[in-house]
């Protein structure tokens, strides 16, 4: 029986105090049992904006709900643990790593089902869309494995997991996929991006030339179907005082032509006895290398938690 001061009063899930008693006996157990063993610690993403936006009571129980889910998760010989404000602790005796990855996706599926319904003056929010980052380890030195090392190396996962954009589950025996965002960040080291982005400046001087490129990127197209689809753009349209008539058009793509950005040829198939236009591989070139920095720009942090609001009348107890 665990004594109550090692459990967390909020949870019901052993405190720090607990852990650290109860952990290296079922840890020198299953080595003596010659059983590999898990360590996973859960880390809420955002928690600190529900608090922030829906009062602790809120925060609370969304503590609540997510030491439900673990326990729910796990077997009655584990033991789960808060580990300190967000953060929780599981350790799997006789789990080798698939064991212990199917039990983070079951942890990580069983949170995002969360419904919480906070109150306010007047007002009842329902929170949804909770997401956790998880990082996972497993005993690797048989015999000489501690719950000091284990949880070290499962914090290096975790931080690989909030690394990756969070809502993530990082193992410390897989190698880390880079997210999105770094994964752009690092082409923009390349000194090929940066010749590129140079390029770019000096060639799109015209004040059509991006949205003709633009026209252009799926194809090769007809004059009339540049000038439309320009036409319908905001940039394009009459009370912008920049109308681009067909004059503009073509003294802009003779220009690009002699920047080697765009090239003309004759496709009667199509349009007869008409003029098309397609990028050149220069042009093609320069749009691929700015894609890293149009992704690195567009690149949001996960959503937070969101909320429903629900006004209703507040009803006297008592």
């Amino acid at each position: 029986m665990t004594p109550h001061r090692a459990k967390d009063r909020l949870t019901g899930l052993l405190d720090r105090w607990g852990w650290d008693v109860h952990a290296p006996h079922v840890l020198e157990h299953a080595q003596r049992q010659h059983q590999p063993v898990a360590l996973l610690i859960v880390d809420l993403d955002h928690f600190k904006r529900i608090n922030d936006e829906f009062g602790h009571p809120a925060g609370d129980a969304a503590l609540r709900a997510t030491a439900k889910v673990l326990r729910t998760a796990v077997r009655k010989a584990d033991l789960v643990g808060r580990f300190g404000g967000d953060e929780f602790l599981i350790l799997l005796p006789g789990a080798d790593a698939d064991q212990a990855l199917t039990v983070a996706q079951r942890i990580s599926t069983g949170i995002a089902a969360i419904r919480l319904d906070a109150s306010t003056p007047g007002v009842i929010t329902t929170i949804r869309g909770l997401t956790a980052s998880i990082g996972i380890t497993t005993t690797s030195r048989p015999g000489n494995d501690t719950p000091e090392s284990l949880l070290f190396d499962a914090d290096i996962a975790l931080r690989n997991a909030k690394g990756a954009g969070r809502d993530s589950i990082q193992a410390s025996w897989l190698p880390v996929v880079p997210s999105e965002e770094e994964a752009a960040a690092a082409v923009a080291q390349q000194a090929s991006y940066w010749q590129g982005l140079y390029e770019v400046v000096h060639l799109l001087k015209g004040e059509w030339v991006p949205a003709i490129l633009a026209a252009l990127a799926d194809g090769p197209r007809h004059f009339t179907e540049i000038l439309s689809t320009i036409h319908a753009t905001t940039v394009g349209q009459p009370d912008s005082d920049r109308w681009l008539h067909d004059s503009i058009l073509g003294r802009t793509l003779r220009r690009m032509e002699d920047k080697q950005l765009v090239t003309r040829h004759e496709e009667p198939a199509r349009f007869p006895k008409s003029t098309v236009y397609e990028l050149t591989s220069q042009a093609a070139a320069l749009l691929s290398a700015l894609t890293p920095a149009v992704n690195l720009l567009s690149t949001e942090p996960g959503p937070p938690p969101t909320a429903t609001q629900t006004h209703r009348p507040l009803q006297a107890v008592g």
